[in-house]
Formats: C-alpha cells, structure tokens, sequence
C-alpha cells in the first residue's frame, strides 16, 4: 500500500465532537455514519495541532477523536521492520458505548490498521519516543512519535480509553511512557519520585490537585508499607530507575468514598504520572544483583578464556603443519603430471635409438682387442656405443627399494 505525502495537519483532530456537525469525518471508518456514502463524505479539513475532543451525549454512540498525533510507521514482517511512511495515529472513542480503537490512517481517510483498545490492549513503551502494539488482525505495528510528550500524551489517552472501556471499574491501569534502567522495583524497596495527579472527569484528565515536578525535594516511600493509597504501592511495582509511568487509579485504590477534604472528592478516579528518581533496593536483592552480576562476569571470562585457547590451539596446529611441509623430501613426481611424462618420452627416446647388443659380440669385440685391458662379466645389459658418449636419459639410478622415503606407519617425510 502506498501512502500519501499530507501535511501533518492532515492526521490530527478538529473540531467539536457533538451536536448537528457531529464527530469528524474520520469516525466514520468506525460506524459513527451511516454506511453507503461516497469519498466525498471523507472530507477532512484539520488544523495543525490536534485538539482533545468530548463525546457529548447529543452526538450518542458516534465515534470522537480523542487523541491524533501524526508518525512514523514501521509493519513487522517476521522479524523485520519494514518502513511504511508517515500516517496518522488516533485514539477513537465512544463513552456511550465504552467502545475505544486506535487507527493508523493516511490522507483521505484511508485506514492502514485498527486496534480496538480493551483492558487486554497492550501499547508498549519503546526508546526514542517509539511506542508498538497489535492490530486487530494481528499485525505488530511500530510507531515513532516527533517527541517525547507527543509520545507521553498518546500513551497516557491508551491508558484512560483502556480504563474507560471497563465502564472505570476497580482495576487499575499503568501504562509505561518511557522504561528507564536497572532492576525492577518491588515490595520493600525504597524510591524517590516526582510525580503529578489529576481528577479524572468527564473521562479524561481534569483538574491537578498536587504535583512535586517542580519541587527540589522528591517525595520518598517504601513499596507495600501502606504508607501510600493502594494504588501508588502497587501502580509503581515493576519500574526502573529513570522510568516514566502513568497510574489510573479506580477510588477503591485510592480514597473510596471518604475523599480527601476540598482537593479529592468522594469516589473520584485519580490519575498520576510518575518519574522514578532515585532507588534503594533490600538487602536481599543487592545481593542477588550483586551475585548474578560476579557469575556474569565470570561467564564472560571464561567465554574469552575459552576463546583465546581455541586460537592459540589453531595458532599452534597451523606452525605444526608448516613444518611438517618444509621436512618433506622432494618426491617423485606424479605418473599423470606433465614432468613425468616429460621423463617417459625422454627414455622411450633413448630406448629405440641406442641398440641392445648380446655377449657374444661383446667378447668378439674383446677378441679384436678394442677394450682387451678392460674385460667385464658377459651380462645382458644395455652396450655403451663406441667412444663411450653416454646420450642423455641414460645415466643409471639406483633401483628404489619398497619402502624408501616411508617410515613405518606409511607416512611420508615424517621425522
């Protein structure tokens, strides 16, 4: 599918969500219109920053948009991530229906992909404002926002269309905004924070009612103390040092029905974003962090250890063959290659010009007085033509016994 080039203003909101002009355009591709009308009808004029919308009662069960940034998209295929362009990301929503989607579009209204966002939605947090998920048809999908707070805010309306499709029931909701480092926290250890919390309202963040952000001083507890409503003791489990997380806290997790005098009415949703600023890990886990990292580093010792045998042993076997090569005697040369066939041709040359002679004619040649001083045995050999030039080919060799040049054992040129 090929995407189109829109300017960014082209993926984020516009306008009021109720009344006669109803939600945007784009709720249609979710039902929110009548079905049957044309390309016309997807007209979407937006300006360039997005705005939060409410799902006004007048405008029933159609779709708003909730949230719109515009992204970088990335579809897995296995394990690969192949680069699909820029498209619009939004957070769609009806609070009458409780029915919640994200969409991934292009200009004109064309739908890439769609997530409908349940309590089992799971939009993970990933390095360098990257955020991934699964759609509807189970397509792993990754998302790169232009900045950290364009990631923060998204992130944060998942985790409120989340909560909200549950009807704002006693579960609560953490979404991660960015991970952080290190070990996870647990019940008994120590951190220091900084932290901001809203009133949820009309399904969406309302109005602060404390904050530390800008504070010199964090605010420090100890996980499962009960020192913190319920919802802070169990929200931050699982975080890092460095870490970014926002809490939607259901009222039984916070100050129930009692509230907390003028700032925190009776049975209100409390939101919170928390940073993890500093950590103090138990004893115990100190020393399970500290024993798992010594049989690390161990490991890894003996992983270069094992490494720098292997290659001495390579290094070693490959002199041993170097000079296994340079002791080898020179060796006769193959029957098929070109020097002993050379060689071949040379003798069989010889062979038919020099004659063979018998005894006899040897000691008649005696007789005549030729080479009377100098008599020999009468053998069958090969007679050396008068003048006693020997042609080439013919100098005598030793005859080679079996065995020369093999040690036992059959290995040639071992010392």
């Amino acid at each position: 599918m090929s995407f189109l080039d829109d300017d960014d203003g082209d993926f984020l909101a516009s306008g009021p969500a109720g009344g006669t002009g109803g939600a945007p355009k784009l709720a249609s591709l979710f039902g929110g219109e009548s079905r049957g009308q044309s390309d016309e009808n997807f007209q979407y004029k937006a300006p360039k920053q997005p705005k939060k919308q409410k799902a006004s009662a007048a405008g029933g069960d159609a779709a708003a948009v909730l949230q719109a940034a515009a992204v970088h998209s990335y579809k897995y295929t296995g394990d690969q991530a192949v680069n699909q362009g820029k498209v619009g990301a939004a957070i769609i929503g009806s609070h009458a229906s409780k029915d919640y989607k994200l969409l991934l579009y292009v200009g004109k209204q064309q739908a890439v992909a769609t997530a409908a966002i349940t309590m089992q939605f799971n939009f993970l947090a990933q390095p360098n404002n990257y955020a991934s998920f699964y759609d509807d048809q189970r397509q792993r999908w990754s998302i790169c926002f232009d900045s950290a707070s364009a990631a923060w805010d998204f992130s944060k309306h998942v985790a409120m269309a989340k909560f909200n499709s549950a009807g704002g029931g006693i579960l609560m909701v953490p979404q991660d905004l960015s991970m952080g480092d290190g070990m996870t926290l647990g019940v008994g250890d120590q951190l220091e924070c900084k932290y901001t919390g809203w009133l949820m309202q009309e399904h969406t963040i309302g109005k602060m009612f404390d904050s530390n952000a800008s504070s010199d001083k964090s605010f420090r507890f100890k996980i499962g103390k009960g020192k913190v409503i319920k919802g802070w003791d169990e929200g931050v489990v699982g975080m890092k040092k460095g870490g970014r997380r926002f809490l939607v806290i259901p009222s039984s997790l916070a100050y129930g029905s009692q509230g907390a005098g003028d700032r925190i009415p009776p049975n209100a949703i409390l939101l919170f974003e928390v940073e993890i600023k500093k950590v103090k890990f138990t004893k115990e886990k100190e020393a399970e962090a500290a024993a798992a990292e010594a049989a690390k580093q161990q490991a890894a010792a003996a992983a270069a250890e094992t490494v720098s045998n292997a290659s001495a042993d390579s290094d070693i076997e490959s002199r041993g063959r170097s000079l296994s090569s340079a002791s080898l005697p020179e060796q006769s040369p193959a029957p098929g290659s070109q020097k002993a066939k050379l060689l071949s041709r040379i003798a069989k040359m010889g062979q038919s010009v020099i004659p063979v002679v018998s005894a006899t004619d040897i000691g008649d040649a005696v007789d005549a007085g030729t080479t009377a001083s100098h008599q020999q045995e009468a053998q069958p050999q090969a007679a050396i033509p008068v003048g006693g030039a020997v042609p080439v080919g013919m100098a005598q060799q030793p005859q080679q016994q079996p065995g020369m040049g093999m040690q036992p054992g059959g290995q040639p040129g071992m010392q």
